[in-house]
């Protein structure tokens, strides 16, 4: 599919004092740093499998618990919407393209934890959050709309900024960048997650490529599941197979 016809995407690697590993900036599409969850570290083996959405068995698959901020005070028809995007649409992403070894469990949504920049000042959200929201009505993190998302390693595991308006493949690329150590952008990888964002894609790309169909063969950022995943998690398997629909994922929204 073709991208939008806007500027190129600028890959912006920067200081660990600022909120990134890999950020990105306003482009045909965007993608970047990472994505945050609590803990670290090759535990979590085994597959489970899904029947129905939201009603699929975890088995012995790992299970995300994430924290969510909201910076700004947001209405409850956004905090209701974005509880149900992440049970269903993020929570669909993590099953899949992880063919059912990992599954968002049980994550909690605060609202109105505005604590300064994000951006210029991660630290100040990183002991207690996995994912902070900024500006609500937008597509990019910094009111100088040029980055779309950022992250960095905390304590805790990760720090993902994402906007309010987060589409489905950009959750997902940071995913792949903070739990699995991905740093390096595959921006022309369209077979993976790690493609560019493109905003009226018919479908999600909710899998992450391979050495035998990633498109940046050679390269430092090929094959996230050789080269990133299994390396993360060296217990996994790779088989390409579908998993069936996501476990139960429940949001809790706290005011």
């Amino acid at each position: 599919m073709r991208r939008l016809s806007l500027p190129l995407l600028v890959i912006a690697i920067i200081s660990l004092a600022c909120c990134s590993i890999a950020c990105s900036k306003k482009g045909k599409s965007s993608k970047g740093g990472g994505t945050g969850s609590g803990t670290t570290g090759p535990n979590g083996t085994g597959t489970g499998t899904g029947s129905g959405t939201g009603t699929g068995d975890p088995g012995n698959a790992k299970a995300k618990d994430l924290v969510w901020g909201v910076q700004p005070d947001a209405p409850s028809s956004w905090l209701e919407a974005t509880a149900n995007q992440i049970r269903t649409e993020f929570a669909t992403g993590v099953w899949k393209s992880t063919e059912g070894q990992m599954y968002l469990r049980t994550q909690v949504l605060k609202n109105n934890v505005d604590r300064g920049s994000l951006w210029s000042n991660p630290q100040l959200y990183e002991a207690d959050f996995d994912v902070v929201f900024t500006n609500l009505d937008s597509y990019f993190i910094t009111g100088s709309n040029t980055i779309n998302a950022c992250s960095r390693p905390t304590s805790r595991g990760w720090l993902m900024g994402l906007p309010g308006k987060v589409p489905f493949d950009l959750f997902l690329h940071e995913f792949c960048h903070g739990e699995f150590k991905k740093l390096p952008e595959e921006y022309s990888c369209d077979v993976c997650a790690m493609s560019d964002v493109v905003w009226d894609r018919p479908a999600p790309l909710n899998r992450y490529c391979d050495n035998a169909d990633c498109e940046l063969p050679g390269t430092a950022a090929a094959g996230c599941w050789e080269n990133f995943i299994l390396k993360r998690y060296p217990n996994w398997t790779h088989t390409r197979r579908d998993p069936g629909n996501h476990p139960t994922c429940t949001v809790e929204i706290q005011q």
